[in-house]
């Protein structure tokens, strides 16, 4: 249900999850991800990241005013 109130676009995302599994020779439903491995693997597609070189920028383009002390 989540992928059909989602759209193409999230259903994409989902399609381009690579789910491994141990079970060899399994029945193939017992090798369906559950709901809470597909909710973790989008929580940490959609998971903010830290851009480097942007917080670098940030970082040297820092100016140090008069009535601050190096300890701020």
């Amino acid at each position: 249900m989540l992928l059909t109130f989602g759209g193409a676009e999230l259903l994409a995302i989902y399609n381009s999850f690579d789910y491994e599994y141990d079970i060899e020779g399994a029945d193939p439903v017992a090798q369906i991800p559950t709901v809470k491995v597909v909710l973790d693997r989008f929580d940490s597609y959609f998971a903010p990241r830290t851009n480097e070189l942007i917080d670098r920028y940030r970082f040297r383009s820092c100016k140090q005013y008069y009535d601050e002390t190096t300890a701020s």
